[in-house]
């Protein structure tokens, strides 16, 4: 008897594993948007370099530093475009498994018990996770800093959560060093980690608890010091690059807010459920939660309003992230220790968009793999080491290929990864002028990409 329910369960086991397995292969993309070419070419260069370059971008370059630290081991295999591309977004899914299991002890935490399986699952309907976005893989594979900057400011959170109920010196010191990695990740998740020290700072102060207002005064002083090395090496240039219009827009702010808006809509019921449901201690913190996000967002949409737009939906991940998990979490546990009521009903939208988000992905993803393997195989077996793209017709790609549903830009972001992979097997591409401008002014600054420069012949 005991063995039959042990096969059952290894079966079942198999069959969910296959399941999870299936759906994040049909997210995995071997074609790259536009920044996630810049995160592969700026890796590219020395790490001396490389923080100068980044220097003049919007981002701090911890990120930059461990993906091209990641990526070393794979120059003993020749220097491989597309392992570079498949490690890459190997690194984010291992940040976004490292902060899922952070997640959940939160969740347990906050006295919501459901099984790591169908957590997992949760965690991969959330929006920005994986789907929501049906044409482009989000945190979960995205080669950018979105994954890692929430590691580290979910992290973060459980540490000041464990050092508020064991004092451990041990858990205090995480705190500065989470927070500062926080920092020098993304300056959204800096704002955040910011912010959520702040909030505890206040807190004792106003219950008058001096002790842990001390030590949380103390935490954000060393949170401001350690910023003042990369703020002032690189603060004059990267406020100058917003300042001079950065290529958001109002529109697209619009269309940011409107889906943060939304995802409030979703969520925010089931989170005041939880809230209301834990003790005071708890409950505080899930409340700093939310003044966390409702701060972030307000402060970035006033910048974005009196001075230029800098509002993407990914940039809220971290913070967001816990309110959408914590929530979607206390959902399902709600529905299995209670009848469902009708107004939970509006939950559902997570899972049923999820369901046609991965179908959608699952089949545009496979066909432009295949559109990538075919214009690489092209470059690759080309009969001279200068590749002729002036006259050769592009493969006709799927109308759905760019995440923005924007055909040329495609073409524009395809092109470029063909000259990074003709590069990566010592070719040249000839193109024309236009395209080669494409190429290296596509990312607004050509000094990224000077290094290109030498795989372009330019042609008549």
């Amino acid at each position: 008897m005991k063995k039959s329910l042990l096969n059952k369960k290894n079966y079942t086991n198999i069959i969910y594993l296959l399941i999870v397995f299936c759906i994040m292969l049909s997210c995995f993309r071997l074609w790259l948007n536009a920044d996630e070419g810049f995160s592969i070419n700026l890796v590219s260069h020395s790490y001396r370099k490389m923080i100068y370059l980044d220097s003049i971008d919007v981002h701090p370059p911890l990120y930059y530093i461990m993906l091209k630290t990641f990526l070393l081991p794979i120059g003993y295999f020749g220097n491989s475009f597309l392992l570079k591309v498949i490690f890459a977004r190997i690194l984010s899914f291992i940040f976004s498994v490292a902060t899922f299991f952070y997640l959940r002890k939160l969740s347990n935490y906050f006295t919501i018990s459901i099984s790591m399986k169908k957590q997992f699952i949760i965690f991969l309907m959330l929006p920005g996770v994986l789907y929501w976005n049906p044409y482009d893989a989000q945190a979960l594979f995205n080669i950018r800093m979105y994954s890692l900057s929430a590691m580290f400011f979910v992290m973060s959170f459980y540490y000041i959560l464990k050092y508020l109920n064991n004092d451990s010196k041990y858990s205090l010191s995480l705190i500065i060093i989470l927070s500062i990695c926080s920092s020098y990740t993304h300056y959204f998740s800096a704002m955040m980690s910011g912010i959520l020290i702040l909030s505890y700072c206040v807190y004792f102060l106003a219950i008058k608890s001096y002790k842990y207002f001390s030590i949380f005064l103390f935490i954000g002083m060393g949170f401001l010091i350690f910023n003042i090395p990369w703020i002032g090496y690189s603060s004059l240039n990267q406020l100058g690059n917003v300042s001079k219009g950065y290529w958001i827009g109002y529109g697209l702010l619009l269309k940011n807010m409107l889906l943060i808006l939304l995802i409030a809509f979703l969520f925010t019921y089931m989170f005041v459920k939880l809230i209301t449901v834990n003790k005071s201690d708890k409950r505080r913190d899930l409340i700093i939660i939310l003044i966390v996000n409702v701060v972030t967002l307000s402060l970035v949409f006033m910048f974005s309003i009196l001075d230029n737009p800098i509002l993407m939906l990914r940039y809220m991940y971290p913070s967001f992230l816990l309110f959408e998990f914590l929530s979607m979490s206390y959902f399902s546990f709600h529905i299995r220790n209670s009848k469902i009521e009708f107004n939970n009903f509006y939950m559902l939208a997570v899972p049923l968009i999820f369901i046609f988000s991965i179908l959608f992905s699952a089949n545009t993803n496979l066909k432009n793999n295949s559109y990538i393997f075919k214009e690489f195989h092209f470059i690759k077996d080309y009969n001279s080491s200068d590749i002729d793209m002036i006259n050769f017709k592009y493969i006709r790609l799927h109308e759905n290929f760019s995440h923005a549903s924007d055909d040329e830009k495609s073409k524009q972001n395809l092109l470029t990864q063909s000259v990074m992979y003709a590069g990566s097997i010592h070719k040249k591409i000839i193109l024309t002028s236009k395209n080669r401008n494409i190429v290296l002014k596509q990312f607004a600054n050509d000094k990224f990409y000077d290094n290109l420069k030498y795989y372009i012949v330019l042609g008549k």
